[in-house]
């Protein structure tokens, strides 16, 4: 969908702790995983088919001549041909969020009309279990029922295990994911007794990943090359209206 000249918009999903954590503007960064849908070789969409001949997981990186751009160098396992790949994204290019939801009401006389969203009512499951509704994954989420919009600033291949300290904090990685000492912090105005956060964000990070992929061929220790992106939010808006 375009958004204007050569912008383009496209729906990602976000899971419930990261749409919070965007709302909260802790979150301006995302990876993802590069595939035959978010990526062209050689400047080209390619099928499945194709995309499962190319060892994406040993690619290298490469920086254009004559442009300021990384692309994945890789190899096709069958033809043993090497190939450009590089995401369908670009800087400037916005997504709108695509999250768990359920439209409302589910009774007729509440007065509400639109869609609710599981990040800010994670309570309300026994609700749904009486109506007989579930929550909708994210991937069925139609665009008039997103509340977020945000704007692609930019767009690399990196690796994971070379994300920064300072990225991993922009990946909105909650603090349950942060190792935690119990003691005594001495300050100059005074002591605090408590928990703190120990150790890096970065392996706050790689848990949280492998939460996800840890049983998969993309777990921290895989080292994959992903799709860094950082983006600003442009809108949140509550769908719900009287």
């Amino acid at each position: 969908m375009k958004t204007g000249t050569n912008k383009k918009e496209y729906g990602l999903p976000f899971n419930a702790d990261m749409v919070r954590a965007m709302i909260e503007g802790r979150k301006t960064m995302t990876r993802r995983i590069p595939t035959f849908m978010n990526c062209m070789v050689d400047g080209k969409r390619v099928n499945k088919e194709f995309w499962t001949q190319l060892d994406i997981k040993n690619g290298t990186l490469i920086k254009d001549l004559y442009k300021d751009e990384i692309s994945l160098l890789v190899i096709n396992i069958k033809t043993k041909q090497f190939h450009s790949v590089r995401p369908i994204w670009k800087e400037g290019d916005c997504f709108w969020v695509k999250e768990k939801f359920v439209y409302y009401p589910m009774a007729g006389d509440c007065g509400l009309a639109g869609p609710i969203f599981e990040a800010d009512n994670a309570t309300m499951d026994n609700i749904l279990k009486i109506y007989e509704k579930k929550w909708c994954p994210p991937m069925f989420m139609p665009r008039c029922a997103s509340r977020i919009t945000a704007e692609m600033t930019s767009v690399k291949f990196e690796f994971l295990q070379d994300i920064s300290e300072l990225d991993s904090l922009n990946e909105g990685t909650p603090l349950k994911y942060f190792n935690k000492i119990h003691g005594t912090l001495v300050a100059s105005n005074g002591t605090t007794t408590g928990e703190f956060i120990n150790g890096t964000a970065v392996n706050a990070f790689s848990k949280l990943w492998d939460s996800i992929y840890g049983k998969t061929e993309f777990a921290w220790k895989e080292n994959y090359p992903l799709i860094a992106v950082s983006f600003k939010i442009q809108e949140v808006q509550h769908k719900i209206t009287e």
